[in-house]
């Protein structure tokens, strides 16, 4: 394998102590962490939600079964089916199973191996003193050596070889710089994803960056002298926040233009233009500087290979399920698990850039006593929040520190950007974030010391409160979120909505703030109802506060404080019965009677519950909806068949939810819009997405686990019951299933949970009780 330091060509990689160091990192790690890597190939599963499945038809042999004309052999096979989505703890890493298997078998003893390893360690370290001086001197002429100060780079290169780590340019790219324009190299650590540059190359012409500075200036200029008193609060936190970090390093200026030609070349390169967003809660917000490399064309000139997955909380979950595992195999009681999160300073600011001339910034400089206000100019030696190949080029650095961690401290650790959660045991103290932060200090690269939050039972991170005290005694482990966040996120849309203006940067940030309340409610409760977000993200040009997202507003006014918390099963037993089997489908008509359409639609299900020691019962039933409930539905509509299939998807559930409460169910459709609206928990059609929501919420207070498929309709055996009024139709049915009895029926008039918002949550919810209460049938 090719080692770290083969840039440098043979001097350095073949000195006598570097090889000695290889050899003694090597003896550290642990029994089956080295050279594991897998690089990820698809998106990593959920394991926690309410709806999984595929919504693409499939080939037979992809299928969960594969019979595609007989309705009673696709049951029959259907109902063999063992339920296909992971649990915590089954699809981890192998260097992750290494590190809680290790740490399980030394128990009381693990906080005194680390820090034996962490001294032999820096006595490594401190072998390769001429080996780092001579990495750190290849980069003194550039402009971010300042960045390599006090780092141990040789160690770095030492313990990658030493671990056959498979991002072998990192310390090249460590020393030199990581591109951030044009070709952004793979780094073999990410999903694989493929994205060309789509801007052309003359984009960053000489001419086109002239006049591209221009712009930007005239825009600073424009913000500063502004009569609004908001832009100018903008404009003088961005210049504040600006001087404090050049006060620290983290960026370089200010500069006149003419600096920056004699620095770079006349107008050879790209300037950004910055601005400010306020961040945190009530009480505790503060003003983020971004680079705005979108419009000045920097990201449409990134061509990358790869895509980050970020983790979720459920990583707390795969610890727990692992530790129990190791216990249960050790024949010891499951100890006590404690959780803990850190944070890198200034993250992005210490990954060398290569293009400091892509990396320029202009801000509005105040005037003061003995310098002339005007616009200023910067550049970030290291990576500049707002670009895309920033994204990449900093995850490489933490994704190679969770490994190091792993592999050399035992240690349960995993990354969300700059963000680490650890997951230890309790036995071993404080000793795992001791141990992060040794290896950190390492390569000078430190961690927040004002972010640190030790090793408890409970901690917030991720945006959620998440609880691993039962994990030990009952099996489980909480997450909850947090209230301050509900009411950050209702606050800025009740703004948006008294000033009638939501711009695309505020749904932006509520987007994001959303998405990680929603990781911690059931399933994908709430996620249609963001519609309107995306919506003003990525399509709308006015900015008024629509009808859609007014009804957007009432809906999590309505559901974030009752929002439950989340409960995930991490026991090793597996449930005894296989999982309730549903078929549901819908027929639709629209005949013209006396010049007027009148449509009409049947609804069916068929389901399928086991029961122990015996074979399953079989429950079927159809419900017919006239033209005046179908009123309730999209009135330009020429069909409505997507929205009958959902209904007719969401009515099983509410008719019997006694059945399905807290199960597995397989669910097979046969229409792939309403399949794909489901599963995903989204649909672009309004009324389409407000019954997705309802579906949702009621997956989410039966806390069911939905695993959707498509079946082709020939195969669907509720393609019968959605047809009890043709002739014929129900005899066959019952020829097909003798045993099958009429199940329960109840289906909300759908004129009272369709309509958005608040009306839609409550008279959803209110037929059932509050989320936690009891669910077995209207009221």
């Amino acid at each position: 394998m090719p080692s770290q330091l083969d840039f440098t060509g043979s001097r350095l990689s073949s000195a006598p102590e570097y090889v000695a160091a290889v050899a003694r990192l090597g003896a550290l790690l642990i029994p089956g962490s080295a050279g594991v890597y897998v690089r990820p190939r698809a998106k990593p599963p959920r394991c926690s939600g309410a709806s999984h499945g595929t919504p693409l038809v499939l080939p037979p042999e992809l299928r969960l079964v594969s019979e595609s004309l007989d309705k009673a052999c696709h049951h029959a096979q259907a109902a063999a089916v063992p339920f296909p989505v992971v649990s915590p703890g089954e699809e981890v890493s192998d260097d992750l199973r290494a590190a809680v298997a290790f740490a399980v078998t030394c128990g009381e003893g693990l906080s005194a191996w680390r820090a034996a390893q962490c001294a032999e360690m820096e006595v490594v370290a401190s072998t390769l003193t001429r080996v780092n001086e001579c990495l750190v001197q290849l980069a003194s002429d550039l402009r971010h050596a300042h960045l390599l100060r006090g780092c141990c780079v040789a160690f770095i290169a030492a313990w990658c070889d030493a671990h056959q780590w498979p991002d072998t340019a990192f310390v090249h790219r460590f020393v030199l710089g990581f591109p951030v324009v044009r070709d952004i190299p793979d780094s073999g650590l990410f999903r694989p994803c493929f994205r060309p540059a789509t801007a052309p190359e003359d984009l960053f012409s000489v001419d086109n960056n002239r006049r591209w500075t221009d712009a930007v200036v005239r825009r600073v200029v424009g913000l500063a002298s502004s009569k609004s008193a908001k832009d100018v609060e903008v404009v003088n936190a961005v210049w504040e926040r600006t001087r404090a970090e050049a006060c620290k390093g983290y960026v370089k200026g200010p500069y006149k233009r003419s600096q920056l030609d004699s620095m770079f070349g006349k107008n050879r390169y790209r300037v950004m233009l910055r601005f400010g967003i306020l961040q945190g809660s009530a009480g505790q917000r503060k003003w983020r500087a971004i680079d705005n490399a979108r419009s000045s064309g920097s990201n449409d000139m990134a061509t990358t290979h790869e895509t980050i997955s970020c983790i979720t909380f459920e990583f707390a979950a795969d610890v727990a399920v692992l530790v129990q595992l190791h216990s249960a195999a050790l024949g010891v009681p499951c100890p006590p698990v404690r959780i803990g999160f850190d944070d890198l300073t200034a993250a992005y600011r210490f990954v060398p850039c290569s293009q400091p001339q892509y990396t320029v910034f202009c801000v509005w400089r105040p005037k003061t006593a003995t310098v002339p206000g005007g616009p200023a100019f910067f550049y970030v030696p290291g990576h500049n929040f707002g670009m895309a190949a920033a994204v990449l080029n900093f995850n490489r650095f933490p994704k190679l520190m969770v490994a190091m961690a792993r592999s050399s401290l035992a240690l349960a650790v995993d990354q969300y950007f700059d963000d680490y959660m650890v997951v230890d045991l309790e036995a071993a103290g404080q000793s795992g974030q001791e141990g992060l932060a040794f290896l950190h200090r390492l390569v000078a690269r430190p961690l927040d010391a004002d972010k640190h939050q030790r090793m408890a039972p409970v901690n917030d991170g991720l945006g959620v409160s998440i609880d691993v005290s039962a994990v030990h005694t009952d099996n489980r482990l909480v997450v909850r979120c947090r209230w301050h966040r509900c009411y950050t996120i209702l606050t800025l849309l009740r703004e948006a909505r008294d000033v009638d203006f939501l711009p695309p940067g505020t749904a932006s940030t509520v987007h994001g703030k959303l998405g990680f309340i929603l990781s911690a409610a059931y399933g994908r409760v709430g996620k249609a109802a963001t519609q309107p977000l995306v919506q003003r993200i990525w399509h709308d040009t006015d900015y008024s506060f629509t009808p859609a997202l007014r009804h957007m507003l009432e809906f999590f006014e309505a559901l974030l404080p009752e929002l439950p918390a989340l409960t995930i099963e991490v026991g090793l037993s597996k449930q005894a019965l296989p999982p309730v089997v549903v078929y549901t489908d819908a027929s639709f008509k629209a005949p013209v009677v006396d010049g007027v359409r009148s449509p009409v639609s049947e609804l069916g299900y068929h389901v399928v519950v086991p029961r122990p020691g015996g074979p399953p019962d079989l429950l079927y039933q159809s419900v017919r909806l006239d033209a005046r409930a179908l009123q309730a539905f999209s009135s330009s509509a020429q069909t409505l068949i997507m929205q009958c299939e959902i209904a007719a998807a969401t009515w099983v559930y509410y008719s019997a939810p006694h059945i399905f409460r807290s199960q597995r169910v397989i669910h097979f459709i046969d229409n792939t819009g309403a399949l794909s609206a489901l599963l995903h928990g989204y649909a672009r059609k309004l009324d389409c997405a407000r019954m997705v929501n309802a579906f949702h919420l009621l997956a989410a207070s039966l806390r069911l686990r939905v695993y959707f498929e498509w079946v082709p309709s020939l195969a669907n055996v509720a393609d019968l019951p959605s047809r009890a009024s043709e002739p014929g139709a129900m005899d066959t049915y019952r020829s097909m299933f003798p045993s099958a009895v009429q199940g329960p029926s109840f289906l909300p008039p759908l004129d009272a949970w369709l309509p958005g918002g608040a009306m839609s949550l409550k008279s959803v919810l209110s037929q059932y009780g509050s989320w936690v209460g009891s669910v077995d049938g209207p009221s």
